[in-house]
């Protein structure tokens, strides 16, 4: 059993990640005045499945001889490149928590060490009424019906915006009376995705009888977007927060568009992760990954 103050470490990190935005300053958890011996000044690197730019400090850490504990392992998505990098992490990480157990035996079919896997389920929504409390709405959401519009780059798709074009017909054929369009990630063609909805939000202003679709900045408060997220008539999105936040909010109707994300397993359970989590990290050995078995 480690010391109370490495618990409360853990707890602070974890539920500083469930607040963060995506845009983390990752080499403020790796890069120490220490430079020579790591491992001495860090117990191990906690890190969300499968974002591009955490992939490189992975695998710093890993040959720093740094436990890699991975969240979210397991996941299988479509249309990006974000599976290849959550499986390149996995076979660098120490342990794998996953959302459910169908991404655990998924895990263990490809060679990883059952004894390293455990399910821990969703992390996302377990402090929602909380953030909730803290969020602003923005202007008119209160007054008319609207769809919350997210849709993120498809990178491995000949189209990366054809998910932006199939959630603007939507827009289209129903008429919707007011839009609410989140930034997309930082991923490659965001600028495309920004364009159309702009292109579209210009050439047909009467669409929205009420108002023209506003933007919810990307690095807007969490708070902002799950808030605007509990209020929405429909959720419009090829974003993974289809399935570990939209589920939370049982009113609000859930549209898929493009392939990013359509495989995903929802978290099983879908809260109480985070306590589960801190528990598995103060009771393992933080010892690391020596061995692969293979599949061929």
């Amino acid at each position: 059993m480690v010391s109370q103050s490495r618990s409360e470490r853990y707890t602070n990190a974890l539920e500083a990640k469930i607040n963060a935005s995506d845009k983390l300053e990752l080499d403020h958890y790796l890069y120490t005045p220490n430079h020579n011996d790591l491992s001495n000044d860090i117990d191990l690197f906690l890190v969300h499945s499968d974002r591009r730019e955490i992939l490189p400090i992975v695998v710093e850490a890993f040959y720093r001889n740094i436990p890699i504990v991975q969240l979210f392992a397991g996941a299988v998505g479509q249309g990006t490149h974000d599976d290849l990098a959550r499986h390149a992490i996995t076979r660098m990480a120490s342990y794998m928590f996953c959302g459910s157990a169908v991404e655990r035996s998924r895990l263990i079919r490809w060679g990883e060490d059952h004894k390293r896997c455990f399910v821990t389920g969703g992390l996302h929504m377990d402090n929602a009424d909380t953030i909730l409390a803290q969020g602003k709405p923005v202007w008119s959401m209160q007054v008319y019906p609207y769809d919350l519009v997210l849709v993120n780059p498809e990178t491995m798709e000949d189209n990366p915006s054809l998910a932006a074009v199939e959630a603007f017909n939507l827009l289209m054929k129903d008429k919707s009376q007011g839009v609410i369009f989140c930034e997309p990630n930082e991923d490659p063609n965001r600028k495309e995705i920004i364009d159309i909805f702009d292109t579209y939000r210009g050439n047909y202003p009467g669409i929205w009888t009420k108002f023209p679709g506003i933007w919810m900045k990307s690095d807007a408060p969490r708070a902002d977007f799950l808030y605007a997220l509990s209020h929405c008539r429909r959720f419009i999105t090829n974003s993974s927060s289809a399935i570990y936040e939209a589920p939370y909010f049982t009113n609000v109707e859930v549209i898929m568009v493009g392939k990013r994300n359509r495989d995903r397993a929802k978290p099983d359970p879908f809260t109480g992760g985070s306590e589960k989590v801190v528990r598995l990290l103060e009771e393992l050995p933080l010892t690391l990954k020596t061995s692969l078995k293979y599949c061929w």
